[in-house]
């Protein structure tokens, strides 16, 4: 801690205090020149900017000595700026809208005359930013409101962004509020990040930032999306999503908006395409509903404001294709091994949040507001992750009883150049599985998988509970002249984690085509605690000369983690076991990345803008992956896997779980372990310090973009961007027990199937391990793949959008085009095994990576391919939103379009030793009745593409008045999937049930809803 305190004391004392206020980040700006008749620079002229969005009501500037001034972080709403000096008329320029990180150029000109004697001018309010080279888009309360989609929350906003994606697509909230990280223009899931006033609300322990908590739109006065050109307040360049807070007000409004749908509300598109695909059901509504209501005002007129808020939620849909286990509550292990379906009965995944929040804003002088706003959330997924794959006694539970978030925030605009701004948050949470039923506990029965069907049932595999708390603090200072910005900042998130990992049965079983044929056997049962620190330290510079805005920042990162002292305690097949693990360091990474920007306003009339962009990122980091990867407890080998055949058709694994060599006494023939040191305390992997620690040794990608963005008509502007994005250190897992001639490589035929690429029939080669190194102690290495070999992975793609605000008429949205290059061939050839990982090929198709410790010595899936490279039509997407407003009858009628690429489709053939040993010149090693190969180059074969679309037709209705102004209400009428497709966005990729939908897009349904507004 004292190297971390000294590096926090000299930020303090080269910077003035911290972390670029990240809300001066996320906060608009107003800039321009003042200038005389003849045209000379004005230096010395007050300027003033006015807004009831301003608890302070004003904030001022002075021109330098080039004419030009500058305001920063400037709340969203209207601005009026007054421009006076002695000697010259005043100046008034009324209207200017801000949202999000916006900068506004407002330029004046000062004619001679008395003071008093000021113009007003009401004009337009820019459209274009001609300093700021981020990509962003805002969507502010009448955008929320007006178009319909579904749940209010970050997903339902951010997917209908061009370019953003995602694996859980969802229509009219029906899946609830998931948990869904997102990607845009090639970018990794981790690096997703949701954020309120700024702040990151995510959790440590997931690298992707996400939590059970889920911001409530209510509660904020607009979203703003950030899709590339990143400032340099956060480490990661994934889309940051966020929420600014609404403080209240000095006169009292409020909102309540409610809808529903039922059961009754919604059409089937069970379609004979899908039965004869093989799907029984489709997903459907039981009941779905949200009541989001929110209210503030004043506490004491230019002093206190207050808002409260609460958003209350449920989604529980029944779940297609699939049944209740009739034969999971049988004591009978036979019987119980089979998947009896109960035809008369749906299992239902379940979906309920509540949440309440309160936000004080206090202006406790003319120097210094405060703001303290407090969010209690709690959530239940209770299940929420059944499917038509994965049975009920087997689904999880994604349970957060408690999620709480304390933030204190602080602005101070010291002077007229100066400006402090600062926050501290605690976000406390415990999530986890709720118990297993009673019936499961009682007989603990194992985890059962059918390969041909990829049905999951029998009981869940683990079950884990977590405590974690996550301390942030930010704080910065800005010194702000006419032509210049100059920010410094620090800011800190730590992270804890308590948690406790378990299972009812160590066992878990293997079918195929309702055969056992493998054994799985587990040692874990443990409690484990992590720690981790996440600096980070920052400038960053900005220049207006003339036309010309350079921006530049410099940002250093320091990631840590640890493990304090923990014991290993007993499990299930190790009663005896009772170990004390010493506190160990785990990631120690320090890096320094830079971010550059240029913006040209083209012919100086602030209507064209130039853009480009140089970024440095680094991948998003949390309490997983590395870092409890090293865990002690982790690197043990808890997993390994063994051939099966139930001889004597007793559903029981009659082997000795430890001893395979006492196995032909049992009545089993049960093979080899697959790890030798299973379950012992010899540590079975190990990792390159290098790899843990240093300088520029994480994860990284580069974004450079390039674009232009045109004011077409008075409210209407077109924008056309080029992204590149290249990655760089990933890391390998090698076997070092294992040499690349330790693996027999043999080539098949692909079956004859229509469904594959040319009908089938090609040569797809795999790898077999050698016999005489099957179970041999692994010794998993985990390094830098530089040092195996050459590791490539790229993304190129271009942007078109469009954004129009008329009078009664609103378009957002375009089209991106995208396709990602990787290749990892060089790394492959010499650490075979790489290609089976479960994650696949280390994940040459996006995923930096490797598989988990315990999992490498059994081969998951095969992959046939080191390259990939998706076509154009996989990453292109349109979307738009629209809204119109029928004049005089005050009807609105809005929708939302997206047209999406299909989910990446793979081929999973478990091949039989009839069809392998032929090719191989042996059975397969271990007594393996199969091997698993993926038919299917990763990137090379897609579903139907999606193409969704919602509308809403909506009747105003004044409702009288209220607080002394009119209160305003809309009914509302929500059809979503207006087509009724029958699109999959899963399938089965089990070979014997090949692309079976799994999970089809829900059929038209409507929703009635209605909102009050005063």
């Amino acid at each position: 801690m004292t190297s971390k305190s000294g590096i926090f004391l000299l930020a303090l004392a080269i910077g003035l205090s911290s972390a670029v206020s990240v809300s001066a980040q996320t906060q608009g700006s107003i800039t321009g020149v003042v200038k005389d008749a003849s045209g000379g620079v004005l230096p010395g002229v007050s300027v003033e900017a006015a807004s009831p969005a301003l608890i302070e009501k004003t904030r001022t500037a002075v021109t330098d000595g080039s004419g030009q001034y500058r305001l920063e972080s400037l709340r969203p709403g209207t601005y009026t700026v007054t421009f006076s000096l002695e000697g010259f008329n005043g100046f008034k320029r009324e209207g200017i809208e801000l949202s999000g990180s916006f900068t506004a150029t407002v330029n004046a000109e000062l004619k001679v005359g008395a003071l008093e004697e000021t113009l007003t001018v009401s004009a337009q309010s820019p459209l274009v930013d001609v300093q700021s080279v981020t990509k962003q888009r805002v969507m502010t309360h009448e955008v929320i409101d007006a178009v319909p989609l579904g749940a209010k929350n970050y997903y339902s906003l951010a997917v209908l962004q061009p370019g953003v994606t995602t694996s859980a697509q969802d229509v009219g909230g029906f899946l609830g509020d998931a948990m869904t990280s997102l990607s845009v223009h090639g970018s990794k899931n981790t690096d997703f990040r949701p954020m309120q006033n700024g702040v990151p609300v995510g959790t440590l322990v997931s690298s992707g930032g996400l939590s059970g908590s889920v911001l409530n739109s209510t509660a904020a006065q607009e979203v703003t999306i950030d899709t590339a050109g990143l400032s340099a307040d956060l480490e990661e360049g994934g889309p940051r999503i966020n929420y600014v807070p609404r403080d209240g007000g000095n006169r009292f409004s409020g909102t309540t908006n409610a809808t529903f749908s039922t059961a009754a509300m919604q059409a089937s598109n069970l379609t004979q395409r899908l039965k004869d695909a093989g799907l029984p059901s489709v997903d459907s509504i039981k009941t779905l509903w949200e009541v989001s209501p929110g209210l503030g005002g004043p506490l004491k007129k230019d002093s206190v404001w207050f808002y409260v808020s609460g958003r209350y939620t449920v989604s529980d849909r029944y779940v297609g294709g699939m049944w209740v286990n009739k034969n999971a509550r049988d004591p009978n292990p036979l019987i119980s091994n089979i998947f009896n379906p109960d035809l008369t009965t749906h299992p239902i995944n379940s979906d309920h949040i509540a949440d309440r929040e309160l936000r004080l804003t206090w202006q406790t002088t003319p120097k210094l507001k405060l703001a303290f706003h407090f969010v209690d959330q709690a959530r239940c997924g209770c299940p929420a992750s059944l499917s038509s794959t994965q049975a009920p006694e087997a689904g999880r539970t994604y349970d957060f009883p408690i999620s709480r978030f304390y933030f204190v925030d602080f602005s101070a605009p010291i002077t007229n150049h100066l400006l402090v701004e600062g926050t501290f948050n605690l976000h406390v949470q415990r999530f986890g599985d709720q118990e297993a039923s009673p019936d499961v506990m009682l007989y603990g029965k194992p985890s059962i998988t059918d390969q041909a069907t990829g049905i999951t049932y029998g009981a869940r595999a683990n079950y884990q509970n977590i405590w974690d708390s996550q301390p942030f603090y930010r704080a910065s200072a800005t010194y702000i002249t006419g032509a210049h910005s100059f920010k410094v900042g620090i800011s800190d998130m730590f992270g804890y984690i308590d948690g406790t990992a378990y299972h009812h049965n160590p066992l878990a079983y293997r079918l195929n085509n309702g055969v056992i044929n493998q054994l799985t056997e587990r040692a874990f049962n443990y409690a484990a605690q992590s720690h981790s620190n996440n600096l980070g330290i920052f400038a960053q510079d900005k220049w207006t000369i003339d036309r010309l805005t350079l921006s530049a920042g410099l940002r250093f990162d320091y990631f840590g983690s640890g493990f304090p002292d923990q014991v290993l305690g007993p499990g299930l097949l190790f009663p005896n076991r009772n170990v004390n693990v010493p506190a160990t360091s785990a990631l120690n990474w320090k890096d320094i990345t830079p971010r550059l920007g240029v913006v040209y306003n083209l012919f100086g009339s602030g209507r064209t803008a130039i853009r480009a962009s140089a970024s440095k990122y680094l991948l998003g980091q949390g309490l997983n992956g590395l870092a409890s990867n090293t865990n002690p407890i982790n690197t043990l080998s808890s997993i390994a896997t063994r051939s099966w055949t139930d001889t004597n058709r007793n559903g029981i694994p009659d082997c000795d779980l430890l001893n395979p060599a006492a196995n032909s006494n049992l009545g089993d023939a049960c093979g080899a372990l697959s790890d030798q040191n299973f379950g012992s305390l010899v540590p079975g992997a190990t990792y390159d310090p290098n790899l843990l620690g240093g300088w520029g040794h994480r994860n990284y990608n580069w974004e450079f973009s390039a674009g232009v963005q045109h004011q077409l008509l008075p409210r209407m502007s077109i924008d056309v961007a080029y992204f590149r994005r290249l990655f760089g250190n990933f890391w390998a897992v090698d076997n070092l027990a294992l040499a690349a001639s330790d693996f027999d490589q043999f080539t098949i035929a692909a079956p004859v199937n229509p469904n594959l690429p040319n009908g089938g029939g090609y040569p797809v080669t795999a790898y077999d391990l050698n016999p005489s190194k099957f179970g041999v102690p692994a010794k998993l290495y985990s390094t830098l793949s530089d040092t195996i070999g050459e590791w490539t992975d790229h993304w190129n793609g271009f942007d078109v959008g469009i954004n129009a605000r008329m009078s009664n008429l609103l378009l957002q949205g375009g089209i991106s085009v995208g396709r990602r290059t990787a290749d990892n061939c060089d790394v492959t050839a010499k650490v075979p095994e790489m290609l089976s990982y479960v994650g696949t090929a280390a994940e040459v198709t996006g995923n930096q990576g490797g598989a988990a410790p315990g999992t490498i010595v059994s081969p998951g899936t095969w992959q046939s391919s080191c390259r990939i490279q998706t076509p154009w039509s996989a990453y292109t997407q349109s979307k738009l939103i629209a809204h119109y407003t029928i004049p005089k009858i005050d009807v609105q009628l809005s929708g939302t379009w997206q047209s999406i690429p299909g989910p990446q489709l793979a081929a999973n053939y478990a091949a039989p030793n009839s069809v392998v040993a032929p090719a191989l010149g042996r059975p397969l090693s271990g007594g393996a009745a199969n091997t698993t190969i993926n038919l299917v180059p990763a990137g090379t074969v897609y579903g139907d593409r999606l193409q969704q679309l919602d509308m809403r037709i909506g009747k105003r209705v004044p409702l009288g008045e209220g607080y002394g102004h009119k209160v305003k209400g809309v009914i509302n009428l929500d059809v979503y999937n207006v087509t009724n497709t029958d699109v999959a966005i899963a399938t089965n990729a089990n070979y014997a049930t090949l692309y079976r939908p799994t999970q089809v897009l829900p059929g038209r349904f409507m929703k009635i809803g209605f909102q009050v507004d005063f």
